[in-house]
């Protein structure tokens, strides 16, 4: 398993995975990083919610093509989502998110490209990194890390500066 350093939205070759709720809301964090830089990222998840109940999204993933090189994977592993900054509840399923990341892996292998996910992925939904931690580490072909772009109070993303 490697960790880079980067802002995750800078990647220009690979599948880049990163969770999504099925309420048919995207407006913060990296999911609004993602969307910021690719517009698709965010116009397509909300057409799934035309064609398909949460329910029935739920645990599912979504392939988001932004050029030939590069596909964006939302993966509806969390029903639901905290909307108040105290919510202790846990919203990341460890089950539907492993489920995906092997499925990203296997997308990986079949059509030749790198594959990342944002470092802790799940964990402010309440998943346990952990867990998903170890999941990562056994899966083939290695599954690269991406530090996370800091997200400021108002949410924006600031891409991080390469030290000298």
């Amino acid at each position: 398993m490697n960790i880079i350093e980067k802002d995750i939205t800078s990647i220009k070759r690979g599948i880049i995975m990163h969770q999504v709720n099925c309420k048919n809301s995207m407006g913060y964090g990296l999911a609004r990083c993602l969307y910021e830089a690719h517009p698709e990222v965010k116009s397509e998840y909300h057409k799934a919610f035309v064609y398909y109940e949460p329910e029935q999204l739920f645990g599912k993933y979504q392939l988001v093509r932004i050029s030939t090189n590069l596909i964006v994977m939302n993966s509806f592993s969390q029903f639901g989502f905290r909307s108040k900054p105290n919510d202790k509840a846990k919203y990341t399923d460890e089950a539907a998110l492993k489920r995906n990341l092997k499925n990203l892996a296997k997308l990986g292998r079949k059509m030749n490209l790198p594959v990342y996910v944002p470092d802790k992925i799940g964990c402010s939904e309440g998943g346990n990194w952990q867990e998903i931690k170890e999941f990562i580490k056994a899966l083939k072909p290695d599954i690269i890390l991406v530090k996370s772009p800091e997200i400021s109070e108002q949410n924006t993303c600031k891409i991080l500066q390469e030290s000298v």
